[in-house]
């Protein structure tokens, strides 16, 4: 009863609120990375594939911006539920594809090739980190675009932070240096064109305080966030804040262009 509720809340506020309505709730992680590709991503009529989509909300953006959109992801709930979405916002041309990105080779003709990809905090789940990115300049067109961001390696884990052994969902690896991706995308014949960084000191605060409420109050976590809340309004201070303590950022990102030859 309670996931229909919140389906039937969440299909309500996309109908009249739109695609911004699926950041309702949710980490300024989120916001902060859309921010930075809006200041990346093209506009206009290009394809454009998300990886690890998730339930689409950059997939959405891309397609708000004119890109012929594709998200792939291999999670069941959350493709259900990004298909369901394209639907309420009439994004009839915005495709979402249930894949495991660990086989990503397999579906490279299926898939076709594309202007822009995104790949937003999704290489340090994959053990073989280095394969993916192979497969991701496979599908990028001579010229295109990649824009990824990862874990900075020497953040500040955040609470509960741990890795996993195996593939499942966790992270395998604390994060990566704007080098170690530097030499990864020469390797994939992508040549990196900017380098920054996203989440610092104010974001990773909210983060704390927010699993905080989650692991010792059992606080629901958009109720933690709706507490919290008022307090991104900080977060105009963050590039500030962050630089004068000299507070390592939380993620690191990186755009490439795949050279044609």
């Amino acid at each position: 009863m309670k996931r229909r509720h919140r389906i039937a809340t969440v299909n309500f506020l996309a109908k009249y609120i739109g695609w911004k309505a699926l950041l309702l709730g949710r980490d300024p992680t989120v916001t902060d990375r859309l921010k930075w590709l809006k200041h990346h991503l093209k506009p206009g009529n290009f394809r454009t594939l998300d990886v690890g989509c998730a339930s689409g909300y950059f997939t959405f953006y891309a397609a708000k911006i004119g890109n012929q959109s594709v998200g792939i992801d291999i999670d069941e709930r959350g493709n259900r539920k990004a298909k369901r979405l394209a639907q309420i916002l009439g994004l009839y041309k915005t495709y979402f594809h249930l894949l495991d990105i660990r086989i990503l080779d397999r579906f490279v003709e299926q898939l076709g090739k594309f202007d822009q990809i995104i790949c937003f905090e999704t290489i340090e789940h994959i053990r073989n980190d280095r394969k993916l990115l192979k497969d991701l300049s496979c599908l990028l067109k001579p010229g295109g675009k990649l824009l990824l961001t990862a874990p900075f390696k020497f953040h500040k884990p955040i609470n509960s932070d741990t890795l996993s052994e195996v593939e499942d969902g966790g992270h395998m690896r604390w994060g990566y240096t704007h080098d170690e991706l530097q030499g990864m995308f020469r390797e994939c014949n992508i040549e990196v064109a900017t380098e920054e960084y996203i989440g610092g000191f104010i974001l990773q605060q909210l983060l704390l305080i927010t699993r905080f409420l989650m692991i010792h109050y059992r606080v629901n976590k958009k109720l933690a966030w709706l507490i919290v809340s008022p307090f991104k309004l900080f977060l105009v201070l963050d590039p500030f804040i962050t630089k004068l303590l000299n507070y390592p950022y939380l993620s690191v990102a990186v755009t490439g262009i795949k050279r044609s030859n």
